[in-house]
């Protein structure tokens, strides 16, 4: 019954065009893109309803709806984001599901909104992940700690601030991960690729192809803290607004702790191999980055390079901007670059 009615409000020929038409129309109308567009949102769902009861359809709508409300109401798990049948179940999607409506207009106004701030440059990159994390159900006690500011206020020079920043970043998502010993961080690490990547298929992006294990993983992410992991995020991009990021970029090439300075030529860096080294900063020259993966030895990488025509691979997934169980952030300034990776990468 479900997809007979689904069928039905996804047709996109006939009469049903008027009610795509008056959407899209809406969306990307003068109003829409106004300062405050939530103030239309009910205007543009009373139009698409009055369209609807205009050509029969108030009823099938209805009932559409009364259908997913009650299905929504008997798997709800007890859990912060999972259900009974091991789909996640963010307080967001879970909105959308019970009102397509809300959905259409809300999507459109949250994508304008992280593009807004993507667009802006890498010194919104903090306020990004904040309005992120408010889609991950987190609640407001993200951000960095008073304690954690003083302590990079207190270094002086650039480096030795991003040291800092580092130290604090590997400590937050040690402690977001504290709950769990070895073998079930790794278990974890293998059912999430499974679930999430491996196994998708075609599969909607909200679905898992097993729910038992989709129950595991659903589990196994309420013990993880993810306030931690954002404050580590945000704790590392402010390295950005430092008023002497672009000195970075004249130091002279050479091994600072975990930091690793490159030259002007043409480098390649192995970061797979170079387990002990969070962070890669490379001033000018063509170079190639292979891998950089984070893991339980290294949780944090950063890749800042500031020129040149660059080549990144990562056949294998997770990194080079796409930290699995920590973080990982890539940062090319400019130059014609090349990408090639596999699943969940460069960003």
């Amino acid at each position: 019954m479900f997809y007979d009615w689904l069928k039905r409000f996804v047709r996109i020929k006939g009469r049903y065009t008027a009610v795509f038409l008056l959407a899209a129309g809406f969306l990307f109308s003068p109003a829409c893109r106004a300062e405050n567009p939530q103030s239309h949102v009910s205007t543009c769902r009373d139009a698409i309803l009055n369209i609807l009861q205009s050509y029969g359809e108030q009823t099938l709508y209805d009932s559409y709806i009364t259908y997913v409300n009650g299905l929504m109401d008997r798997t709800q798990g007890a859990g912060w984001w999972n259900d009974k049948n091991g789909l996640f179940r963010l307080r967001t999607i879970d909105r959308w599901l019970r009102s397509p409506l809300d959905c259409i207009v809300d999507g459109e106004f949250l994508t304008r909104q992280l593009h807004g701030l993507a667009s802006s440059g890498i010194s919104r990159v903090a306020p990004l992940l904040l309005r992120c994390a408010k889609l991950l159900d987190l609640n407001d006690n993200y951000g960095m700690k008073l304690s954690d500011l003083a302590r990079i206020n207190r270094c002086t020079g650039v480096l030795e601030r991003l040291q800092m920043r580092f130290d604090i970043a590997n400590s937050a998502v040690e402690s977001a991960f504290s709950g769990f010993r070895a073998e079930e961080l790794a278990e974890f690490r293998i059912t999430a690729h499974q679930q999430m990547v491996a196994g998708m298929g075609d599969a909607m992006a909200h679905s898992l192809p097993d729910n038992g294990k989709g129950a595991l993983l659903c589990s196994m992410a309420q013990r993880v803290n993810f306030n931690e992991i954002i404050r580590g995020a945000i704790a590392l991009c402010g390295i950005f607004n430092d008023s002497e990021f672009d000195a970075l970029r004249a130091q002279k090439s050479a091994r600072h702790g975990q930091i690793l300075i490159g030259t002007r030529g043409n480098d390649t860096y192995d970061l797979d191999r170079m387990t002990d080294v969070m962070c890669v900063i490379d001033p000018g020259g063509d170079d190639t980055y292979l891998g950089g993966s984070t893991t339980q030895a290294r949780r944090i990488l950063l890749i800042i390079d500031f020129d040149g025509n660059d080549r990144y691979f990562a056949p294998s997934g997770y990194a080079q901007g796409a930290g699995s169980f920590g973080i990982s952030i890539l940062y090319d300034r400019r130059g014609n670059d090349v990408y090639e990776g596999g699943d969940v990468c460069q960003g």
